[in-house]
Parts: C-alpha cells; structure tokens; sequence
C-alpha cells in the first residue's frame, strides 16, 4: 500500500503561509495602531510644552542681563548721589535763611549794614554804626544766637567819618566795622 502525500504537504505548506501572512498582518496592525497611538501622545506633550512655554514667556518677568544690570545699578549710584548733593544743598539754604532771620532780629536800629557775603559756613558782615559799642553788642547777640557761632568782631574803625551815607541814611560820625561768625548745622528735620 502506497499513500500519496504530496497533497497533504501542499496544503499543510499553504496552511503554513496563510498563518504567517494573518501572524503578519496582526503584528502590522499591532504595530502600526501602537506607533500612532504613540504619535499622537508626542505630539499632543509638544502642544502642552509649547503652550506651556508661552504661559511662562508671557507671565515671567524679562532676565536682565549682566551689562544692563551693572548699567542700572552705576545709574543708582550717580541718581543716588545727585540726590544727596540736592539734599544737602537744601539742607544749607535752611540754615542759611534760620542764620539771616537771626541776624535780622539781632540787629540794632542805630546799624546799617553794607555787605553781607557767604563762603562755606561762614558769614561775614560789614557795616556802620553809630558808635562802636553798637557793633561790639551787635557781635555779642550774634554770638547767643542759636543758628550762628563763632561771632567775631573782626574790625572796628571808630574814626569818625562826616556825612557817610547808605541808602539814603544820614551817618554822621559813623564807625564801620567787619564781624565773622560761622553757621551752625542744623539737625536733620
């Protein structure tokens, strides 16, 4: 007895190939489904990081860099400067008005002052009086006051001068004289 079974080695090799081409196509529908799938995971983390990247641009405060930060901190100091200069200058002018109110009130009638000059601190006033005892108060008040110090009666010249005039006032027999005195700082306010 002979059996012939080249029929069924054909069919079992067909039925071989047809389980590898279905094995096949799964694993390229498998494959292809899972790297879509993945795809579209990606692309939809780029869209978040992107509007995420924007969120942050437009909420986050501009990164100065290290050169515009020097220049700003160099243009505090010189804005910081100028307004200590000005704030001193200020400063001075108070004290400088508190000294001339002072002087002011301190002053005889029987004065007439001629010049008044300022450098630094110190004031220096020039005049005439009716007779000398008259500027040597005078410097002695200046000197009490609370805004001067230092008041010193540089000279006196009592030698008696006819008919001076200043400002339309009549000094007969007139002594002139120069008194210094100094400015006192004020506290800060």
């Amino acid at each position: 007895m002979h059996i012939n079974l080249l029929p069924w080695r054909k069919q079992k090799a067909q039925s071989e190939l047809r389980n590898m081409i279905v094995l096949s196509t799964c694993i390229l529908i498998i494959v292809t489904t899972a790297t879509t799938l993945l795809h579209f995971k990606i692309m939809q983390g780029i869209i978040e990081l992107q509007s995420h990247y924007q969120s942050l641009k437009k909420h986050t405060p501009v990164i100065i860099n290290k050169q515009t930060l020097s220049q700003a901190i160099h243009r505090y100091r010189q804005l910081n400067t100028q307004l200590t200069w000005i704030h001193n200058k200020k400063q001075q002018q108070k004290q400088l008005m508190a000294a001339l109110i002072q002087l002011a009130k301190a002053m005889p009638s029987s004065l007439r002052l001629v010049t008044l000059s300022k450098k630094d601190q110190e004031l220096t006033v020039q005049g005439f009086a009716d007779n000398p005892q008259v500027a040597t108060q005078y410097s002695k008040n200046l000197a009490h006051q609370p805004e001067l110090s230092a008041a010193v009666l540089k000279n006196i010249n009592d030698e008696k001068r006819s008919r001076a005039q200043h400002n339309g006032a009549n000094l007969n027999n007139a002594a002139s004289f120069i008194i210094s005195l100094n400015i006192k700082p004020r506290k800060e306010d």
